[in-house]
């Protein structure tokens, strides 16, 4: 008796729906991880201008900014209330926090924070320090603990190193430092 092979076996689909189940699972990872760049992306080029803006604005007036208010870009975000540490002025569209750190005499400078407030990777963000002289950008994770109103619970690395791909640089008692 001849047999008729003008389908496929359970055996064959089943292996097919494996495969193609394998590369969604892998085609999703990676989309979610370009579409968390590209909102690291903004978040960096916000931060940076700010930072350019902050350092013209030292330059020609002899003294740092205390507020967002002061210099000249225009950022479309509501005011806020203090969402993170010690701010003395603060911006948030929801999801990131920008704020102003001025703790002269600190030892450290003063600085300027972008920082998800919410979502997977809450705690996480960038800073840039000293902006009136020579500065540089670092990823930040904070630390379960720190002096702000929400719980960051990150793994460590699961936002500077997994996402953005930068190197660890340094670690304190309120958060992880990377470096691009």
């Amino acid at each position: 008796m001849k047999r008729n092979n003008k389908g496929f076996s359970l055996l064959e689909l089943l292996v097919v729906v494996l495969i193609i189940g394998i590369l969604a699972a892998i085609a999703l990872a990676q989309y979610k991880r370009t579409v968390e760049q590209s909102y690291s992306a903004e978040a960096l080029n916000i931060i940076k201008a700010v930072a350019q803006s902050a350092k013209l604005y030292a330059i020609n007036r002899d003294h740092e900014f205390t507020s967002f208010d002061m210099l000249d870009i225009d950022i479309p975000w509501p005011k806020s209330t203090r969402v993170i540490g010690s701010s003395t002025d603060t911006l948030s569209n929801g999801i990131w926090a920008l704020e102003i750190e001025n703790a002269s005499g600190a030892g450290w400078g003063d600085c300027i924070f972008i920082t998800r407030i919410t979502g997977k990777y809450k705690g996480a963000g960038f800073r840039i320090c000293s902006y009136s002289r020579t500065s540089r950008i670092f990823c930040q994770e904070r630390k379960t603990g720190t002096n702000i109103p929400f719980t960051p619970s990150l793994p460590p690395g699961a936002y500077c190193k997994n996402v953005m791909q930068w190197k660890f640089k340094s670690e304190d008692q309120w958060s992880r430092s990377y470096i691009p």
